[in-house]
């Protein structure tokens, strides 16, 4: 019998995020409209753009929900978000110029990303199919 892929949705985490990005836009717009209107731009640049990478979000969360679980399973899949990643940590601490003295942050058109906290994703589906062989759940 086949599951409904619709019944493994785990309601007591996705409305929790919901509630609490919502929360986050409007922390982001009472924290920065002041001094945005002070210096003469608009009251929610932080927010449009806060709320475009929450829509980006939702849309990797459709995507990977949409994703069969077993394709993280293969080593060539691991490999690339490994080899991925270290690219964009070496392009962020070398190529890039530094922030507030950090070398963390790659410049990509008007948008700026830290790779490291990427790599906490990629830590992560790189170790769990080693932690489920452990645990004789693979």
């Amino acid at each position: 019998m086949k599951i409904d892929k619709r019944h493994l949705l785990n309601y007591s985490i996705l409305i929790p995020y919901l509630i609490l990005s919502v929360l986050g836009l409007i922390i982001v717009y009472s924290t920065t409209s002041a001094t945005l209107v002070q210096s003469g731009a608009n009251s929610f640049k932080s927010v449009i753009s806060q709320g475009i990478f929450w829509i980006l979000s939702l849309i990797a969360i459709v995507f990977l929900y949409k994703v069969k679980i077993d394709i993280f399973k293969k080593q060539e899949v691991l490999f690339g978000f490994i080899l991925v990643e270290v690219i964009l940590l070496l392009l962020s601490r070398f190529i890039t110029r530094a922030v507030n003295g950090a070398h963390g942050w790659l410049f990509i058109g008007g948008v700026s990303i830290q790779p490291a906290e990427y790599l906490k994703n990629s830590a992560g589906l790189v170790l769990s199919p080693e932690v489920f062989k452990k645990a004789g759940r693979d």
